[in-house]
């Protein structure tokens, strides 16, 4: 089987909160190369910006007012070959569209485990709610124009961009998958959550994360299960 993993679009119900940053046509034309080469396109979390709503709580009225903003990416979405799993930033679509937020599935003898890679983020295990309002505040900010502001108060967002392996979400989502690849649980583990694109080799099998296609990057995975094949992808508009 091909599969190709694409994540956090961070796709807006309005431009103030956008992140995606993609004309929707030239995007049109990527998913048109994608279901060309692949079997299954996974959408492996945050998707949609949810939590960025003029008041708190209105994550599902976000949710709806992205997907009839992107009215043709979301009709792409919603359909084969893609198979969309929930994030941080959309998990309200656990509730409002039956989202999964694990998927588990063998192909060609392979186990592969998908999953955005909030559930191993220590910072929003360890505080929540303090992520949820934060978010949801930074957002606020953003629609007011303070952009600088925001991006002070989504700190915790940034700081799983560090490169430090040891004390960032990035190296929580590597343990995590390690582990996993170590107990013979999976042979492959994915994920997003990070927006740093990698493919890891280990003895025991492999981790490999999507970055984003969020700001007008593109950035996706390629895996052949028959060949044994696994890489990232990225461009840059």
């Amino acid at each position: 089987m091909k599969i190709a993993v694409i994540s956090d679009l961070h796709l807006g119900a309005c431009s103030a909160v956008d992140q995606f940053r993609h004309g929707e046509e030239a995007f049109l034309r990527f998913l048109d190369r994608l279901e060309r080469r692949f079997d299954r396109i996974v959408l492996n979390g945050d998707v949609y910006q949810t939590d960025h709503g003029r008041r708190p709580g209105s994550q599902a009225e976000e949710l709806h007012g992205a997907r009839e903003r992107y009215r043709r990416l979301v009709e792409r979405f919603d359909r084969g070959p893609y198979l969309y799993i929930a994030g941080n930033h959309d998990h309200v679509a656990v509730a409002e569209l039956g989202a999964p937020e694990v998927v588990d599935m063998e192909a060609d003898g392979l186990r592969l485990h998908f999953t955005h890679g909030h559930l191993h983020d220590p910072f929003l295990q360890r505080h929540p709610r303090y992520g949820q309002f934060a978010s949801w505040l930074a957002g606020w900010v953003e629609r007011m124009g303070l952009r600088p502001l925001a991006e002070v108060l989504e700190w915790f967002d940034g700081y799983k961009h560090t490169p430090s392996p040891s004390d960032s979400p990035r190296g929580a989502l590597v343990r995590a998958a390690l582990a996993r690849l170590d107990a013979r649980i999976s042979d492959v583990v994915v994920m997003g959550h990070t927006h740093r694109g990698t493919v890891l080799r280990t003895p025991a099998g492999h981790y490999l994360n999507s970055g984003t296609c969020s700001r007008s990057r593109l950035s996706w995975l390629e895996i052949d299960t028959a060949a044994r094949r696994f890489l990232h992808r990225f461009e840059e508009r």
